[in-house]
């Protein structure tokens, strides 16, 4: 009789241990995923933060809209990537994200955040400080009917257009209008310099240290607050390599970037159309990463492409002729061309 009620105990005691056994697991996999989930989160933090000591904005970027992918939740990944977007003069973006942060949050310290930022923004409207570019030297082109105008809302594909300081070429070519936006490729070449600064290495368009300098040293350096204002970024997708397969990499976005070998061949009509023809002085990046400038009469250059080539090592290029190369030029070469595209929004003038 003992032995029964002994037995019937441990049956009815089963599904006990069960469920405990069951919870336990449970709480254990919760901890593992919670603790997986800061650690990725902390990783990112501390790589954001990294970035922006470096001034690396658009790598700053990433990785904040990577903490957010990972934890939605997070409201100090939506005041870090404002605050990038600040850095970079953007503040319509920072605003944005701030927006975003609190329909998905409610938090109050993200609400106080937006209420400051836009009271600044409407003291700089008042003050005339947003969107009003320098008119001073529009009376310069005025007399001379073929020489380039200032960027406009009249601007037409094909139109040669002023834009930027002239610490680099500030001549451009519309190469597409999509509305109130146009697609601009810089006339001449800003600069030789080398796609990547590392060789031997895998690289592409989203990891090459010349996507790095032309959004952060490039873009602060050629355009003003207000020309800035009206530069939007635009994702880029570089297709793989038709030939041989080789990957894109990952889609990125730039407020600066380079055309593809399938763009190049879209905008240009012709080899003759692609020829870079260069005259005049430009800045060549030395061997200790110091820029020499070199004196160039009219001569017919190499400018580089993002679509990677057909080796590990090596990116596509136009030649002097103006044949669009898929192969490939080794990434770390000096002597190449860069000719900078963007997307702009002339409403914002």
């Amino acid at each position: 009789m003992a032995e029964l009620v002994a037995s019937k105990r441990k049956k009815n005691l089963l599904p006990i241990i069960i469920a405990i056994i069951a919870a336990v697991v449970a709480i254990v996999v919760i901890v593992l995923v919670v603790n997986s989930k800061s650690v990725q989160v902390n990783r990112h933090f501390n790589a954001a933060e990294k970035y922006m000591a470096e001034l690396d904005y658009l790598n700053a970027v990433a990785e904040y809209k990577t903490i957010i992918k990972i934890d939605p939740k997070n409201v100090d990944a939506y005041i870090g990537l404002a605050e990038v977007y600040l850095a970079m003069d953007d503040s319509g973006s920072a605003i944005e994200v701030l927006e975003d942060g609190y329909r998905e949050t409610e938090s109050e310290t993200i609400m106080e955040k937006l209420d400051e930022l836009m009271i600044l923004q409407e003291e700089a409207e008042q003050n005339g400080q947003k969107n009003n570019p320098d008119d001073s030297n529009n009376d310069d082109a005025v007399d001379d009917e073929n020489a380039p105008k200032y960027l406009d809302s009249s601007a037409e594909i094909g139109d040669a257009i002023v834009f930027g300081n002239d610490t680099y070429s500030n001549e451009w070519i519309v190469l597409d209008k999509d509305g109130n936006k146009l697609l601009l490729i810089n006339d001449s070449a800003v600069i030789f310099k080398e796609f990547n600064n590392e060789e031997d290495v895998i690289v592409t368009w989203d990891t090459c240290s010349l996507r790095t300098w032309l959004n952060n040293e490039y873009l602060y350096t050629a355009f003003s607050d207000d020309e800035r204002a009206v530069i939007y970024s635009t994702t880029v997708v570089t297709n793989d390599n038709e030939y041989s397969g080789r990957s894109g990499g990952a889609a990125t976005d730039d407020y600066i970037f380079l055309l593809s070998l399938e763009e190049v061949n879209r905008y240009f009509d012709s080899d003759n159309d692609r020829i870079l023809l260069c005259n005049g002085t430009f800045g060549f990046v030395g061997e200790d990463g110091s820029i020499i400038e070199v004196e160039v009469d009219n001569e017919r250059v190499t400018w580089w492409l993002r679509t990677p080539g057909n080796g590990y090592y090596g990116t596509s290029f136009v030649e002097p002729n103006g044949l669009a190369i898929n192969r490939q030029s080794w990434v770390n070469y000096e002597t190449l061309a860069v000719r900078p595209v963007m997307w702009v929004d002339v409403s914002e003038l």
